[in-house]
């Protein structure tokens, strides 16, 4: 069947609402919905994740026809999203809404995207009659049925501002079969942009060659290696170090809630499934038992590079002969002009010391140093043109003994770990995931040796 619709293809939802019963608003019980051109994929052979949408023409008929001559339903697919929908007449589709003629409409182009699993497009009778731009019932200022909320957002019988009627409708659906799609991966999930696609929706994430590269205190971090686009790494939000894990387990499968925090793509309340399969030895001797890979350097030109950074958003970086910043200046402290509060106040002289401290290579703000442990680092002249750049470190909890004040204008070795970004500050930030990716002297471990805790049992590891 891929290729091609077959006819047959759709599925009678029933509503108990619809129908004229007593108390019930008159209306269809139902839709038939019916793919009559398209790829729909096969559970065997899945269609692939799509930012871009792909097309689908449908045939709708109200059931019964006679209770919804002429009407407008509302078009959405689940899980997706409806890009656009054409009409061969285009004053009978407005928006993701098409007006039936005779309790029908044929030959509906439906662009479906972000589609992942089983996906089905809905109709639903949600009541919508277009209205002129202003002075429409949704738009009015006056609660038209009388049920206590006025116009469009607040009153749930509203889809639009130019919605003639705050009536919702008898929600009567139906829906096609099933589109089969695959899963995303995680690039899908970020967006291969700074705009996750798919916020607010749960997620799993089982295509790909998925690695953990990172185990936190509160999340555990994910790269796919076998990815060639970029954002390839993602950050689950665990709030608990996450159990019976390690660094280079391979996963079959990471399932959450897709969230962005301040900048940063993330999964909430993570699950995942380990690759049983994958070998644990007591400590991989090599990258073909443990495939973490290589670090990204932060340099000048790529700290400049907005479109890159954004690509490597949880991904492992490194900086390879930083200098701790010299200064650490309290913007908030008396004797600077603060008022002593803990905090850097707004529009007050406290704000211009601190933002005069943050564009600065040698200056690391204390008061944030003090509340969240970031602190700055400048990255070595870069090759050819001298230029330098600074990024936030947070080593407290991965590297307690290190004493950063007694440290200020030290060259550290290597400094690496995963890439976040604070929005709010307009950085970057590099943090540890263990004391292993912070060298003072010596020489790094290799990536396949470097945070790797020994299993402690199948339910646990040593820390």
């Amino acid at each position: 069947m891929k290729g091609k619709a077959a006819a047959g293809i759709a599925v009678l939802a029933l509503c108990a609402c619809g129908g004229g019963g007593e108390g019930m608003p008159e209306g269809p019980r139902s839709f038939r919905v019916a793919v009559t051109a398209g790829d729909v994929g096969s559970s065997t052979v899945r269609l692939p994740f799509s930012l871009v949408g792909l097309p689908y023409t449908v045939r709708i008929d109200a059931q019964p026809a006679g209770e919804f001559a002429e009407g407008w339903v509302a078009v959405r697919a689940e899980p997706g999203d409806v890009l656009s929908v054409t009409t061969p007449d285009p004053a009978d589709s407005i928006r993701s809404n098409v007006r039936l003629h005779g309790g029908a409409a044929g030959d509906v182009v439906v662009t479906v995207a972000k589609a992942y699993g089983d996906t089905r497009i809905w109709v639903e009778d949600a009541g919508f009659v277009p209205g002129p731009a202003s002075g429409s019932a949704c738009g009015n200022d006056v609660d038209d049925d009388g049920d206590g909320r006025t116009d469009y957002p607040d009153d749930p019988g509203c889809a639009y501002s130019n919605d003639q009627s705050e009536s919702g409708g008898s929600h009567a659906v139906g829906m096609t079969g099933v589109l089969y799609f695959a899963n995303p991966r995680i690039a899908d999930v970020q967006g291969l942009s700074s705009v996750p696609s798919l916020v607010g929706r749960a997620v799993t994430i089982d295509e790909g060659d998925l690695v953990v590269v990172g185990v936190m205190v509160d999340a555990l971090v994910v790269t796919d290696v076998s990815e060639t686009r970029g954002y390839n790494s993602l950050l689950a939000y665990n709030y608990n170090t996450p159990a019976g894990i390690r660094v280079c387990d391979k996963l079959d499968a990471l399932s959450g809630i897709v969230g962005e925090f301040y900048g940063l793509t993330e999964l909430g309340f993570p699950s995942w499934i380990r690759d049983p399969d994958w070998p644990r030895p007591e400590l991989p001797s090599g990258p073909a038992e443990c495939p973490v890979p290589e670090p990204t350097e932060l340099v000048a030109t790529v700290l400049d590079d907005a479109i890159q950074l954004e690509s490597l958003e949880s991904s492992l970086v490194q900086v390879t002969g930083g200098v701790v910043t010299a200064r650490f200046e309290d913007c908030d402290a008396v004797e600077n002009g603060g008022n002593g509060n803990g905090s850097i106040d707004f529009d007050t002289p406290e704000e211009v010391c601190a933002d005069d401290c943050s564009t600065a290579l040698d200056c690391t703000e204390l008061t944030s140093f003090d509340r969240y442990g970031q602190f700055g680092l400048a990255t070595p002249p870069e090759p050819g043109t001298g230029e330098q750049r600074k990024v936030l470190v947070v080593a407290r909890g991965a590297a307690p003994d290190f004493d950063v004040r007694a440290n200020a204008g030290a060259t550290l070795p290597l400094v690496r770990g995963i890439l976040s970004e604070v929005s709010f500050l307009d950085q970057r930030v590099v943090e540890l995931r263990c004391r292993d990716d912070l060298v003072v002297e010596g020489s790094p471990k290799p990536m396949w040796e470097a945070c790797v805790s020994p299993p402690e049992d199948d339910e646990g590891y040593t820390r």
